[in-house]
């Protein structure tokens, strides 16, 4: 389960990457290749080729441009690397979706005022796509069986202290599980390094 989630997120983040690289790219050629046609091409792919020239050689906005998308790419990441473990994320999933409307929404009015802005919207549409993709997996292939360990805490140093928090996150945790027709069921495990490892593992009911 767990290589499954490094497996996806990796994916995740070449395919994140590449979109990137594949539109500035196209941008690019387009732009040494063709800047004689400009009276032949679009409206939008002069808006497009403007934002090129802004990311090159405006320098404070190409730094807020790459630190905005890897902070985005990095929500999904989190995201990613929580869908099993984190058991309440399914709850709060759509949110994600939310937000990322509200800024695509904002930054279609600031690109009103000027053309920098519209990068930010191509940014907001591969979160809104992601974010999506992410919700209709959890909603298909993250749903939970007999023996999926839902939650996991490792270098515990005592035994009280892990008999502590596995009671916590159980009494949080066992209602939303009663709703799906599961139970769940803790286990403290000693390590060899003589620290105690918890987990959190769901069952069907009886």
């Amino acid at each position: 389960m767990k290589n499954d989630k490094i497996k996806f997120t990796k994916k995740y983040i070449i395919i994140s990457l590449t979109l990137l690289v594949l539109w500035c790219a196209y941008m690019f050629y387009f732009y040494n290749y063709y800047s004689d046609a400009m009276d032949m091409i679009t409206v939008g792919a002069k808006k497009d080729i403007q934002l090129l020239e802004l990311f090159y050689y405006r320098g404070t906005q190409t730094v807020i441009t790459l630190v905005s998308y890897f902070f985005l790419v990095s929500i999904h990441m989190l995201a990613v690397q929580y869908l099993r473990i984190q058991v309440f994320f399914e709850e709060h999933l759509s949110n994600f979706l939310k937000i990322s409307i509200i800024f695509l929404a904002v930054m279609l009015i600031l690109s009103l005022v000027n053309s920098f802005w519209m990068l930010f919207i191509v940014l907001i549409l591969i979160s809104f796509t992601l974010n999506f993709i992410i919700y209709t997996i959890s909603k298909t292939r993250y749903s939970y069986i007999n023996g999926d360990v839902v939650f996991e805490k490792k270098g515990i140093k005592d035994k009280e202290t892990a008999e502590v928090l596995l009671n916590k996150y159980e009494n949080t945790k066992a209602a939303y599980f009663a709703k799906k027709e599961l139970v769940l069921v803790g286990n403290i495990l000693l390590e060899s390094d003589k620290t105690y490892r918890i987990e959190l593992v769901v069952e069907e009911k009886a």
